[in-house]
């Protein structure tokens, strides 16, 4: 907790800072669960839901991660299963606008499978992308 506290205080760097042939860009990681209440979330059923839901938000490019993962429920029991990293690049003068449709992703998902949560990441620093 005392990392994340620090790393959520810590100041972040200045998009006029910038790196040679870079740009600055806002980082943001999405961790879907694949458990539902009646079975699992299949790898076909969340490339659906990012062709249909994701790519539209972000058409510039997203990376997709297969995971395995696990949680202490409210019961304090360890709950293992499979899960899905989505990874999104955005540019600085769009955070605002790209961090909101992260929450409508977050919402749509959670509607679709029966799911309590989405965790989110922000990473709290600029990114420095070049292509």
């Amino acid at each position: 907790m005392l990392l994340l506290a620090a790393a959520a205080s810590a100041p972040a760097a200045s998009p006029s800072a910038p790196r040679e042939h870079a740009a600055p860009f806002g980082r943001t990681e999405l961790f879907f669960g694949t458990k539902k209440p009646q079975g699992v979330v299949t790898p076909a059923e969340f490339q659906t839901f990012v062709d249909t839901h994701v790519t539209q938000r972000f058409p510039e490019g997203l990376t997709v991660l297969k995971g395995s993962g696990q949680f202490q429920s409210d019961d304090r029991v360890i709950r293992k299963e499979a899960s899905f990293v989505l990874i999104v690049l955005y540019p600085y003068d769009t955070r605002l606008q790209s961090r909101k449709k992260l929450d409508e992703i977050r919402e749509i998902y959670k509607d679709l499978f029966q799911q309590q949560s989405v965790l989110r990441v922000d990473d709290p620093f600029v990114v420095w992308v070049s292509f």
